[in-house]
């Protein structure tokens, strides 16, 4: 009798364990199904560069605190992602680092300007920029609105 028990409940058992499994095998199945989109294949493995990319850039940061074009790039990664004021201070990072490097300064005026619109930063940024960049044609919107 007491066996007949135990082999009722070892059975019952197995059908629950069996049950569960088939559910999680349909979840992850369909779990698979919108993971096989080329849109989020996509999306996820721009995702995970971003990240490795980010990390390399931390990476080269730690290996050496002076390096400008890394602050940039780390910076520029954070405002795609939105983490403004952690790029704010890897922009102010960069141009510590070394003033003269145009990129920091043009990308630092555009988080001032579009994402923070503190058009007098972002102004004394572009303009900056034009005096050490070659490229004297460029003139942002901002530099024109300012001198209206």
């Amino acid at each position: 009798m007491l066996i007949l028990q135990f082999y009722r409940f070892y059975i019952s058992l197995i059908i629950g364990i069996v049950s569960y499994f088939v559910y999680i095998r349909s979840l992850w199945l369909s779990f698979l199904i919108v993971l096989s989109s080329r849109t989020c294949w996509f999306f996820i493995e721009k995702q995970v560069k971003k990240v490795k990319i980010k990390n390399a850039f931390k990476n080269a940061i730690n290996q050496d605190n002076s390096d400008a074009i890394a602050y940039t790039h780390l910076a520029i990664i954070q405002r795609e992602q939105g983490l403004f004021k952690q790029a704010e201070q890897n922009y102010k990072n960069a141009i510590e680092a070394d003033k003269d490097y145009a990129n920091a300064r043009l990308n630092y005026g555009v988080l001032l300007d579009l994402y923070f619109q503190d058009l007098p930063k972002a102004l004394k940024q572009y303009q900056i920029y034009q005096q050490l960049s070659e490229n004297n044609n460029f003139e942002p919107g901002l530099i024109r609105r300012s001198y209206n």
